[in-house]
């Protein structure tokens, strides 16, 4: 079956994505409808009002993503764009690794994996640990209520995310500042591309001396590792750091938060947890699956026609 945008769905009945939640902590409830009624299906973009096709379910998602007719490049006509990017920016900014496609992406990514294997996680535990346990003290000493998110969600993975990149701990409320407002859907592409720039201005700064005088921390490493192996320059390394700061707390905070909450309210899970510390990483692993922390969707742009689902995406 085919389907266009203009004849089949006039853009003024399209729902609009990312759909609004009616709870602060769950995905809409339309899209588990999606998925029974209509796993392919057209939505109006909440940034621009352009439509898009929006997939629903595992398999059709699993299909999409590995499919060499789809690219990440958000410079490219038809790419389903979920924030208010200025269009000059657009047109002038250097692609980041989620917005890059192979070989480019894949040489980039070569040079992240080292960096992220079981054993250099095991490697810095001991330190992760030491942060933790500061905030839960610090928590205690207060005695009574205190706020999870500012006492513990928020604190702990901008301190981690700062050892491991290099950066001074003393500028997160900046750098946090940025990366909220470049997660934000509402604001405009002036807000946007202040923030973008800020932080990049921010980033390349630190960079700069970082490849005057290296450190023991990850841009330091990759600095020494492209100087051996030259794959990216300097403003590749700048998105590289700008992708991993902003997703490496942002995202950690609300799932400390989130997972908490999980627990909470699941009363036979937190006691099943508590009476058996092996059964933790499998449960990470469940509330990273149930809990949905970003209303954006990972977006693709159809490079030819693809059936999919018995839908034909153009």
């Amino acid at each position: 079956m085919t389907q266009t945008a203009d004849q089949d769905h006039p853009a003024a009945q399209l729902p609009t994505f990312p759909m609004t939640r009616t709870c602060p902590f769950s995905p809409p409830a339309e899209y588990a409808k999606l998925r029974e009624s209509e796993p392919v299906s057209r939505a109006s973009l909440k940034v621009n009002g352009r439509p898009a096709w929006l997939v629903t379910t595992y398999e059709h998602v699993r299909a999409v993503l590995g499919d060499s007719r789809v690219s990440s490049n958000l410079k490219l006509p038809g790419y389903p764009h979920q924030f208010h990017i200025p269009e000059e920016m657009l047109q002038e900014v250097r692609l980041m690794l989620l917005s890059m496609d192979p070989p480019d992406h894949t040489a980039q990514r070569r040079m992240l994996i080292p960096e992220f294997t079981a054993r250099r996680m095991r490697a810095i535990r001991p330190r992760i640990q030491e942060i933790v346990d500061a905030r839960i003290d610090a928590m205690l000493a207060k005695g009574g209520p205190v706020d999870l998110v500012t006492a513990l969600a928020l604190p702990v993975p901008s301190l981690v995310i700062c050892e491991l990149l290099g950066v001074p701990y003393e500028d997160h409320a900046q750098f946090e500042e940025w990366s909220a407002l470049m997660m934000n859907h509402d604001i405009s592409p002036e807000e946007y591309g202040a923030a973008v720039v800020g932080l990049d201005t921010y980033l390349d700064k630190l960079i700069t001396a970082k490849e005057n005088e290296p450190g023991d921390d990850l841009i330091s490493r990759f600095i020494e590792k492209n100087r051996a192996e030259p794959i990216a320059d300097h403003t590749d390394i700048v998105t590289m750091a700008r992708l991993m700061l902003v997703g490496g707390h942002e995202t950690t905070a609300n799932m400390i938060s989130l997972g908490v909450l999980g627990l909470l309210e699941h009363p036979e899970q937190l006691a099943a947890v508590q009476a058996d510390p092996a059964l933790l990483p499998g449960a990470v692993e469940e509330l990273l699956r149930f809990f949905s922390i970003s209303d954006s969707g990972t977006a693709r742009v159809a490079l030819e026609d693809i059936e999919l689902g018995g839908t034909t995406i153009r």
